[in-house]
């Protein structure tokens, strides 16, 4: 199986949902990243993790670390 292969796609994102000092006492930070990669031509994978930190303005919320498999079938 090779990794990079033609028709894959590789992203990533960062995001601020919101920043607010009268919520709480630090700033959430959302990331991600995936990698849309083709198995054959009618069937795709997804891989993705995303990471919160901050969650809800809060720094004393741990990280949350969050994973998918997206599989897409096409007829």
């Amino acid at each position: 199986m090779f990794l990079f292969q033609t028709g894959a796609i590789f992203g990533v994102a960062v995001g601020q949902p919101f920043i607010d000092s009268n919520i709480g006492n630090a700033t959430q930070m959302s990331l991600e990243a995936f990698y849309n990669y083709p198995l054959s031509q009618n069937i795709r994978i997804t891989p993705s993790v995303q990471v919160i930190t901050n969650a809800g303005n809060q720094d004393s919320n741990g990280d949350i670390v969050t994973s998918t498999l997206r599989t897409v079938f096409s007829f």
